[in-house]
């Protein structure tokens, strides 16, 4: 049973892969004229590969702050007030978008440019601002306070990456690259949209935790309760509707009702 869903998980994996062969070469023929990119070219070279640990962070209710108040800021200031993060801006400026946010009372602004102590009970900071030095200084108070710390466009500066992100539901894809080609990831998540349809895997994600939550209440078997939902993911991929998925997992629970 376990090879037939690794065969089944296989055979959804392998278009992806061809998926970003393509894409890589797209962006190789469009950045050098068909030259090849070497992505391990770096110092380091496996080492620096594999010194990213992917993790979801939960952000609901910590203190983030913003320094920056331009477009860059804009966009990670949204992306963080979408995971409830209790956000705070320090920026003397904002863009409209990040004005109304502050008006709104969404976000904090602090109508100033960054100073030593500002990161005091910061869960993490981003530095988006066109000032090396002051982005500098926000990493140096960073690391003495043991904030998580990332510098838009300088990868060298941070402890932590912001991947291209797509969500479906409950269900997150990110792509990173390690932050050496933003580019490619944010090409590889716009190619992953015409994959994975919104309504359908919004749905499919809703029904699975819906008959998790019932399979976890009702059989006292982990290793049923795994195989059921293994099951229905797998019904749920290969095609089959919610409906007969609903009707398969309605079985099982009068199964473990009569058991």
């Amino acid at each position: 049973m376990q090879f037939c869903y690794i065969i089944r998980f296989f055979n959804h994996i392998l278009p992806f892969y061809y998926l970003t062969q393509s894409v890589i070469a797209d962006y190789n023929q469009g950045l050098t004229g068909g030259r090849p990119i070497d992505l391990t070219a770096r110092q380091g070279r496996k080492e620096e590969m594999e010194r990213c640990y992917p993790i979801c962070l939960d952000v609901d209710s910590r203190r983030c702050i913003v320094v920056g108040g331009g477009q860059v800021a804009q966009r990670k200031v949204l992306s963080l007030v979408a995971c409830a993060a209790s956000v705070r801006i320090i920026s003397p400026s904002l863009t409209i978008a990040l004005e109304k946010l502050a008006s709104e009372g969404k976000v904090e602004h602090i109508d100033r440019v960054y100073q030593p102590g500002d990161l005091k009970g910061a869960f993490l900071v981003v530095a988006a601002t066109d000032d090396k030095s002051l982005n500098r200084s926000v990493v140096e108070e960073a690391k003495k306070r043991g904030v998580l710390h990332n510098v838009a466009d300088t990868p060298g500066e941070c402890s932590f990456f912001v991947p291209a992100v797509l969500r479906r539901g409950h269900l997150t894809i990110a792509v990173s690259t390690d932050g050496k080609v933003p580019a490619l990831a944010s090409l590889l998540r716009k190619k992953l949209e015409e994959i994975f349809d919104e309504r359908k895997y919004t749905e499919i994600t809703a029904f699975l935790s819906e008959a998790r939550t019932q399979l976890m209440a009702k059989t006292e078997s982990p290793e049923k309760r795994k195989e059921s939902l293994y099951t229905l993911a797998n019904m749920l991929l290969e095609g089959e509707s919610v409906a007969e998925a609903r009707e398969f997992l309605k079985q099982v629970l009068e199964s473990e009702a009569v058991d």
